[in-house]
C-alpha cells in the first residue's frame, strides 16, 4: 500500500478538507510538518469555512489573589489534562507564592494575560505584567512602573487590544495590551506592544486629570469614554493614547446634570460611537455624532436625532420612567432601557434607534460580577506547535 507521503499537496489537501471536527484537525495538524503546513495555510483555512478555534477550558481567580486555577470545559474534560494548563511555570517573589498576589485580566485567543504584585512589608515591592501561552509554557514579563500607594494593578483594566493581522494573527510575537489604572488625582494609560524579540517590547504612556471627578461609561469604536457629571466628555483612543474632548451641544429640554442612568454609549449601523442621553423629561432619549476632529484634541459633536418614547412604542399599557441601562448594547444601532412595571420589577428593552421599534429582552440584565468570579476561556494554539520529544531509552527499549 502506498505511504500517504506519496500524495500530493493538492490531493492530502482534499482529504483534510473532509474533517469536519476541530479535535480531529488540531490532531492532524499535529501529525507531522507537512499536514500542519497544509492545514494551517490560509488557503485551506478560508476553504474549510470552519474556524480552528477550540477551547480547553477558562482560568479563573482566587478571592485572596493566589495563583489562578484552571477548569476545563465539561465537553472537553475527557480530553484535556488539567496539568499541562497548569501556570507553575510562572515564578513569585522568590518562588514563595504567599507573598506574591496574581490577578488574570484578560484572555485572547491561546494567551493569558495577568498582573503579579511582590509584596512585603505592607507594600508592592514589584509588579509586572504577564502574556503567556499556558499550553506551551512561553511566557513574557513586563516590570511595570511603581505606582503611589494605595494603587495597585490588581485592581487596573488591563485588556488585550487588536494587534494588527485580525484576531487569529494575534500570539506571543504579535500582542498589544492596555492598562488603566487609576492613581491619586490622575488615570495613568499604559500600552505595551511585542517587539522583535521575545524580551522587547515598546512602551507608550499618558496620563488623565480626573479633576473634576470623571465618570466612564463605555468603549466604542476604539475609544473609552469618561463624562465629568456635566455635559463635557474625554475620550481616549486606545492604540494611540490621543486624548480629544467635547462638549455636549445645549439642548433646551434636557437636565443639566448627568447621573449613571441618564447616559449611555452605543455604536451606530455605521460604527461610529453615539452618546445617548436622558432628555430629562421621561419620554425622550437623545442622541449625539461626532461630526469632525478639530486640532488640539477638540472635536465637535451634534444632535442626530431625538427619540420619543411612549408607552405605545414600548407595548406597554401606560408607563412614567425609564432608565438607560449601565452595559452597552451588543448589536449595533440599539439602545438598551429599563422600565419600572411594578414595585421591584422592571422590564428591559432594546430600541432600535433607525426604526424606533422596541423588542423586550427576556433575559435577565448583566449584573456586574466579583473578579473572582469571572471567567477567562483559553483555546488550543493555532496551527498547534510541533516538539521534539527526547526521551532517553533504556537497554530494553
Amino acid at each position: 500500500m502506498a505511504s500517504h507521503d506519496a500524495l500530493p499537496d493538492a490531493i492530502l489537501e482534499l482529504v483534510l478538507l473532509c474533517l469536519d471536527s476541530l479535535p480531529c484537525l488540531l490532531r492532524a495538524a499535529a501529525t507531522c510538518k507537512r499536514w500542519r503546513r497544509i492545514i494551517s495555510s490560509d488557503a485551506f483555512r478560508a476553504i474549510h469555512k470552519t474556524p480552528p478555534l477550540l477551547i480547553a477550558g477558562s482560568y479563573y481567580n482566587d478571592e485572596t489573589f493566589a495563583r489562578p486555577r484552571f477548569v476545563p470545559l465539561p465537553s472537553a474534560a475527557a480530553a484535556v489534562n488539567a496539568a499541562h494548563f497548569s501556570l507553575d511555570f510562572l515564578h513569585g517573589d522568590d518562588d514563595d507564592d504567599d507573598r506574591t498576589n496574581w490577578s488574570v485580566k484578560d484572555s485572547h485567543g491561546s494567551l493569558l494575560l495577568l498582573v503579579r504584585e511582590s509584596c512585603g512589608g505592607g507594600r508592592t515591592k514589584r509588579s509586572d505584567l504577564i502574556v503567556c501561552e499556558p499550553l506551551t509554557r512561553r511566557h513574557e514579563a513586563i516590570p511595570l512602573p511603581l505606582l503611589a500607594p494605595p494603587a495597585t494593578y490588581l485592581g487596573a483594566t488591563t485588556v488585550f487590544l487588536d494587534a494588527g493581522g485580525g484576531a487569529a494573527a494575534t500570539g506571543m510575537s504579535n500582542f498589544k495590551v492596555l492598562c488603566l489604572v487609576d492613581e491619586a488625582y490622575h488615570i495613568r494609560a499604559i500600552t505595551f506592544t511585542s517587539g522583535s524579540s521575545s524580551s522587547a517590547y515598546s512602551r507608550r504612556e499618558t496620563s488623565i486629570d480626573r479633576r473634576p471627578a470623571l465618570h466612564y461609561f463605555g468603549v466604542a469604536g476604539g475609544r473609552r469614554y469618561w463624562h465629568d457629571g456635566n455635559k463635557r466628555v474625554l475620550a481616549l483612543d486606545e492604540m494611540t493614547l490621543e486624548l480629544s474632548s467635547f462638549v455636549l451641544p445645549d439642548e433646551e429640554d434636557w437636565h443639566p446634570i448627568f447621573s449613571v442612568s441618564m447616559v449611555s454609549l452605543t455604536v451606530g449601523r455605521d460604527g461610529e460611537a453615539r452618546v445617548v442621553v436622558d432628555g430629562g423629561d421621561n419620554d425622550s432619549l437623545k442622541i449625539f455624532v461626532r461630526i469632525r476632529s478639530g486640532g488640539g484634541g477638540e472635536e465637535d459633536w451634534a444632535l442626530e436625532k431625538t427619540m420619543q418614547v411612549s408607552a405605545e412604542m414600548l407595548g406597554l399599557p401606560e408607563f412614567r420612567s425609564f432608565y438607560l441601562t449601565w452595559h452597552q448594547p451588543v448589536v449595533e444601532g440599539t439602545v438598551q432601557i429599563r422600565v419600572p412595571v411594578a414595585p421591584d420589577t422592571a422590564r428591559r428593552l432594546r430600541l432600535d434607534m433607525e426604526t424606533m421599534e422596541a423588542e423586550l429582552l427576556l433575559e435577565p440584565d448583566v449584573v456586574p460580577v466579583p473578579d473572582w468570579m469571572k471567567a477567562y476561556p483559553t483555546e488550543f494554539p493555532w496551527p498547534p506547535l510541533l516538539y521534539a520529544c527526547c526521551v532517553e531509552a533504556d537497554d530494553d527499549n
